[in-house]
Parts: structure tokens; C-alpha cells; sequence
């Protein structure tokens, strides 16, 4: 089905599908499914309890650093969704969230802590 965006336009706002009977609602973020599907499984599996620990939003690296010329420029941070510790100084692995309806192995990305 083809997409459209929603009444806020192109601000980031929900996308629409258009089915058959008109517009369908919105498709869900990745805010939604993190909510929904990835913090109670995460949570199940004992991860919120001590010494384990679950940082929300972290950034892992400082960003690579790219020479130009005789000085450099530093690229963006890298960012995940979750970052789990085993124990607060050591972190064990990283959780990346998608919206639902999107594949996984087509936003797949490779870290290394």
C-alpha cells in the first residue's frame, strides 16, 4: 500500500496508509514499540534488577575522528536504543529498536562496544 504523510507533513510526524475504506491509522513509532514489545521483555528477563542494569538512549562512542588537512573533524556520536550492563561498568550489549513494520535485516547495523 502506498504511504502518506500524515497532517503534520514532513515534521516527523505518523504516516498514514491508504487502504480500501480511506485512511488507516497510523503506523507505529519506534517510541511505541520500544513501549510495548522491547522494555517488558527486557524487564522479564531480570535486566532492570541488581547489579543488571538497562540505559535508555546511550551514546557508546565519541565519534570518529577524520583527518582533514592538518587538523580533524570528529563525526556524530554513535547512539542505541538500549545498552544492557552487567554490572554498571560493564556493559554487555545493545538493543536496537525498529517500528514494528519495518524488517529488521533491511536497518540492521554492526557495533562493537
Amino acid at each position: 500500500m502506498p504511504q502518506v504523510p500524515s497532517a503534520t507533513g514532513r515534521s516527523g510526524g505518523p504516516i498514514h496508509t491508504i487502504g480500501r475504506f480511506g485512511l488507516a491509522p497510523p503506523l507505529p513509532s519506534e517510541a511505541d514499540t520500544c513501549r510495548k514489545f522491547v522494555v517488558p521483555l527486557l524487564q522479564a528477563a531480570g535486566w532492570d534488577s541488581e547489579p543488571h542494569s538497562i540505559a535508555e538512549q546511550r551514546t557508546i562512542t565519541d565519534g570518529r575522528i577524520v583527518p582533514v588537512g592538518k587538523g580533524f573533524i570528529r563525526k556524530p556520536p554513535k547512539r542505541v536504543d538500549y545498552l544492557l550492563r552487567y554490572r554498571r561498568d560493564f556493559p554487555l550489549a545493545v538493543v536496537e529498536a525498529k517500528a514494528a513494520y519495518k524488517h529488521a535485516a533491511r536497518t540492521a547495523r554492526v557495533w562493537s562496544l
